[in-house]
């Protein structure tokens, strides 16, 4: 796929999207729990961003850097100038840690709204936060959400946008009813089953990952476009050695990228990675068996 640039890319939706709609507003969202406490821009967040917080919680001084943050653009950053903009294109491309929105409501019953839609209930006694502030989340929500179910969701939004895993800007299919949009700022969502567990099933990969971009050179050196591809065939591989666990999967995903991904194949791991297949080792006992 070829890689626009971002945020020529990001720049060209906003203008075209507040041509059509001039009474449409435009924010970064930012995931503040994924951005590193050194990252030198960080100020921006407490300068500039409104923390989003469940409703039914209250923020501890600890706990505010890693709140969702909402932050207000101006028309001369929507034009591609500023520190915000560029700031979290940043951080987007490092961290999946900011996307984009914009929403023709209030700031104040936009910031509420946003709020009420971190909290969302998974049983009748359970409720959960849903962090769609991680960009990594929201294709995956919007698909496996009900028609009814986006269009409460997503009714404070006329666009928002993300930067997919290849790098480029992607448009958030909201594919909302086309029926006029009723005010849900109080929204409770509720996911059942199935969707909890794809939710779970597309996070998988990125808890992986993150082990790998802590423990692995190779790793970072990897294309963004090919991280994700690489962890998910690592993990397709381990699985058929019945390796389950997100600490087995990104062990063998480390041997993968140091001995090559073919490596369970090979004569000098095939009797040891049978062994772990049968129960009879673990993954750790069959790498120091085998001099990893």
């Amino acid at each position: 796929m070829t890689r626009l640039d971002p945020l020529a890319s990001l720049t060209a939706h906003m203008q075209a999207l507040v041509a059509a709609c001039p009474q449409s507003f435009l924010y970064v969202l930012v995931d503040g729990a994924m951005l590193s406490p050194d990252d030198p821009d960080r100020h921006v967040l407490s300068e500039r961003g409104l923390p989003l917080m469940p409703t039914q919680a209250q923020a501890t001084p600890d706990q505010y850097w890693a709140l969702p943050h909402l932050i207000p653009l101006t028309a001369r950053e929507v034009g591609g100038e500023g520190l915000a903009l560029r700031t979290s294109m940043r951080w987007a491309s490092e961290a999946d840690a900011a996307s984009w929105l914009a929403s023709s409501w209030d700031r104040s019953v936009l910031v509420a709204a946003l709020r009420a839609r971190l909290w969302v209930q998974i049983d009748e006694r359970m409720g959960a936060v849903l962090r769609y502030s991680d960009a990594r989340v929201l294709p995956v929500l919007a698909r496996v959400l009900s028609l009814e179910q986006r269009t409460e969701f997503f009714a404070p939004l006329d666009a928002w946008w993300y930067m997919g895993r290849s790098g480029n800007i992607e448009k958030l299919d909201l594919a909302i009813s086309s029926a006029p949009r009723p005010v849900f700022a109080e929204a409770t969502l509720c996911l059942d089953e199935t969707q909890q567990a794809a939710l779970q099933e597309a996070a998988e990969p990125d808890a992986v990952a993150a082990i790998l971009r802590q423990e692995s050179p190779e790793f970072l050196q990897l294309q963004r476009a090919d991280r994700h591809e690489f962890v998910c065939r690592s993990m397709a591989a381990a699985k058929q050695w019945k390796l389950q666990s997100t600490l087995a999967l990104a062990q063998y995903s480390l041997m993968a990228l140091e001995l090559g991904e073919g490596f369970a194949q090979t004569p000098q791991w095939a009797p040891l990675m049978e062994d772990v297949r049968a129960g009879r080792l673990s993954l750790a006992q069959a790498a120091e068996r085998g001099g990893h």
